[in-house]
């Protein structure tokens, strides 16, 4: 099995929360985001989730690559991270996981069946502002345990990471949006152009 280092620990990282990062990654995937939005039904927000994650991970690699000089690839297979940075002989490691949050802003983020490891996490939520394509987002980061993920509550294999328990982890930080308590007092996400 392959080594890899959390993103964290890289001279990268805080540029990888830049809201210019961002606002061109959003732009993309707001582009391909929008195609899909005719048949948002059919396709179901489950999936359109699991689009979005790509792209925003395409995108993200593509970007950084072209920033920082260095080779930083995307993987289609569950047994490597998401994005992988390469430098000097180093692979640093970032996940990124997507869902559809609702309209007050809970959010379940399912992980597969190797999203129990140790790394960095983009916890990416978002949800429609209306009937076209237009969509809104949260994105935090944090440090995930593979002890941290929670079993699921139905009968599905995989573990979950409730907006509830995510908050609790020890390096939480949201960057795009940002967090609102329910009225019962729980935590919930504020998505950026959220009022």
């Amino acid at each position: 099995m392959t080594a890899y280092t959390p993103i964290s620990q890289s001279k990268y990282f805080h540029v990888l929360k830049a809201n210019h990062l961002w606002d061109a990654v959003l732009d993309e995937a707001k582009k391909v985001i929008c195609t899909l939005a005719p048949y948002r039904e059919a396709i179901g927000n489950k999936s359109i989730s699991e689009i979005l994650s790509k792209i925003i991970g395409q995108i993200l690699a593509l970007k950084a690559s072209e920033m920082f000089g260095v080779e930083v690839i995307t993987t289609n297979c569950d047994n490597d991270p998401d994005i992988i940075f390469i430098e000097d002989g180093i692979k640093y490691a970032l996940e990124v996981k997507t869902a559809k949050c609702d309209d007050n802003g809970n959010v379940i983020w399912r992980g597969g069946e190797f999203s129990k490891r140790d790394g960095d996490y983009f916890f990416v939520t978002w949800n429609w502002i209306d009937d076209n394509c237009e969509f809104d987002i949260f994105v935090a980061h944090t440090f995930v345990k593979k002890t941290n993920w929670k079993p699921s509550r139905e009968n599905y294999y995989a573990p979950t990471m409730p907006i509830e328990h995510l908050v609790i982890q020890e390096n939480f930080m949201p960057f795009i949006g940002s967090m609102k308590l329910s009225k019962r007092g729980l935590p919930r996400v504020k998505l950026l152009n959220e009022n």
